[in-house]
């Protein structure tokens, strides 16, 4: 395995996660970066950020992962960090139906904002909590449906207390990501090598925009626990 010292834009992976305030997205980060539960935190002001080195199926990658403030008023700051996302997980509360309902309006910003392309994955955490509890929970069918009605290809119960499926989750995002990053790759190819040769005199720009939709994961991604790193400070996007 290659020693990283530095990455090329085809070797950076950029996520964002989004939510309503307390549905766990700082635990989930700090799960999947730091390996670590961390209990309750103060809320998210403006965006916080981590980093992990990943392998996939021998080539390594590096995640970068926002974590974004919910409260309305950071909003206008988080949506600087949409545009250049390759995929944003989308985090409500399992034992608060409100916190669902809420996500609305960040998918309607992602949609609005990132890029064309971009991989969206639906995650009720804190799934633990809701096992126990009697009343106001949301069922797992019910996210489903509201994955499945707005057209979000993922979803995942998922827990940063014990750590149930956050690793599953990065990591079929991840994969859908480069599969749509090949496939994107191959048709450029394709449309170049069939492209007529144009007259040096015709100045004419031409662009076109492609949408990719994910294909079908086939093993997981393998995950290397010694590459795992972390970033705290750091404030600005990097290649995003």
């Amino acid at each position: 395995m290659s020693n990283l010292t530095s990455f090329d834009k085809q070797r950076m992976v950029r996520f964002i996660l989004l939510g309503s305030s307390g549905v766990g997205k700082t635990s989930i980060l700090h799960r999947f970066c730091d390996g670590k539960f961390i209990g309750s935190t103060q809320s998210t002001i403006g965006v916080d950020f981590k980093w992990r080195d990943v392998d996939v199926d021998g080539e390594i990658y590096r995640l970068h992962v926002w974590d974004t403030a919910g409260q309305e008023q950071f909003k206008v700051i988080a949506r600087n960090y949409y545009r250049q996302a390759d995929g944003a997980l989308l985090v409500y509360d399992c034992t608060d139906p409100h916190t669902l309902e809420d996500l609305q309006s960040f998918i309607d910003d992602a949609r609005e904002l990132c890029p064309l392309g971009v991989v969206f994955v639906l995650l009720g955490n804190k799934v633990d909590l809701a096992s126990s509890m009697k009343g106001q929970v949301v069922p797992r069918e019910t996210g489903e449906s509201f994955a499945r009605r707005r057209g979000i290809p993922l979803f995942f119960e998922t827990s940063a207390a014990n750590g149930a499926c956050i690793d599953e989750a990065f990591e079929v995002l991840c994969r859908h990501v480069l599969n749509n990053r090949r496939a994107s790759n191959d048709l450029e190819t394709i449309s170049h090598l069939s492209s007529p040769a144009r007259p040096n005199n015709d100045r004419r720009r031409t662009g076109e925009f492609r949408r990719t939709g994910p294909n079908a994961t086939k093993g997981p991604v393998k995950l290397s626990d010694k590459n795992r790193t972390t970033q705290q400070d750091e404030k600005k996007p990097c290649c995003k």
